[in-house]
């Protein structure tokens, strides 16, 4: 059954109102401008405005006892089991995606990647906790610059290393400074959402946001190790607690850190 093709571009007042994202990012990461290009596979353009006038619309759950047509329109919509339902098919959603990225996001994926990334997320639709304890309690909290910092050395003490890391973020390179001082560590810079998530699940390791589900789609795609502060575990999305867990970098033990590490040892090896 082919796709209609989405209205991916999405005008959003949120973003600008609360700050925190850099402003030459509004057009490809809030708004989603030139991230995708239709494929063959989906319907677009007139053809798709004319399924829609005629075409009898149900809902996903309906499929099971449905007679299709060339009029039905199945309509899926909600996050449901989150993850869970997509396990094992990472390189097929990862292809996927490729398939109808745009020429601009390809040439933004032609760079070499270290082994760690860190996805920091900015924008103040999440908000900064008015106490260590509430990242328990509370959802859609930003998580610190140094957690990441404290995070990452940790990492790297653990493996005996100061291993190459890459910060794909919304913020400014002014708000980013403490991260980006740390040595060997770059800012990959681009204009679209897409280019970052697809650069994000080439990590070995994951250093994510809590609570982000753009992390989550990170640390699903790449299938790599993935910590998080403390009580936003990515579990909530359905992801496997063997491979996604919290840390907190003032009290957790190198025990604690040692099975999320296991995959930087040949990278190490590698000198990267």
């Amino acid at each position: 059954m082919p796709i209609v093709w989405p209205n991916w571009v999405s005008f959003r007042r949120g973003p600008l109102l609360r700050g925190g994202v850099d402003w030459r990012d509004w057009p490809g990461k809030i708004y989603f401008f030139g991230n995708f290009k239709p494929d063959q596979s989906y319907v677009h353009g007139l053809r798709k405005q004319a399924v829609l006038r005629i075409g009898q619309f149900y809902s996903e759950l309906d499929l099971p006892q449905l007679q299709k047509s060339r009029s039905t329109i199945l309509i899926f919509e909600g996050d449901r089991n989150h993850f869970a339902d997509f396990e094992g098919r990472q390189a097929e959603l990862k292809a996927a995606l490729m398939s109808i990225a745009s020429p601009r996001v390809v040439s933004e994926l032609k760079v070499s990647l270290p082994p760690i990334a860190l996805n920091i997320r900015r924008g103040k639709d999440f908000r900064d906790a008015r106490d260590p304890h509430e990242f328990q309690t509370t959802g859609g909290l930003r998580t610190p610059l140094e957690w990441f910092i404290l995070t990452l050395q940790r990492v790297r003490s653990l493996v005996g290393s100061e291993i190459g890391a890459y910060v794909i973020s919304d913020g400014d390179e002014v708000d980013l400074r403490p991260v980006l001082s740390l040595r060997n560590t770059v800012h990959i810079k681009t204009t679209t959402a897409l280019a970052d998530l697809l650069l994000i699940s080439q990590a070995r390791f994951l250093i994510a946001s809590g609570g982000s589900s753009f992390s989550a789609w990170g640390a699903f795609l790449s299938g790599a190790p993935t910590l998080c502060i403390s009580g936003q575990s990515f579990t909530w999305f359905r992801l496997s607690a063997n491979r996604v867990g919290v840390f907190d970098p003032l009290k957790s033990s190198e025990h604690d850190l040692l099975p999320y590490c296991a995959t930087l040892t040949d990278a190490v090896e590698k000198g990267l």
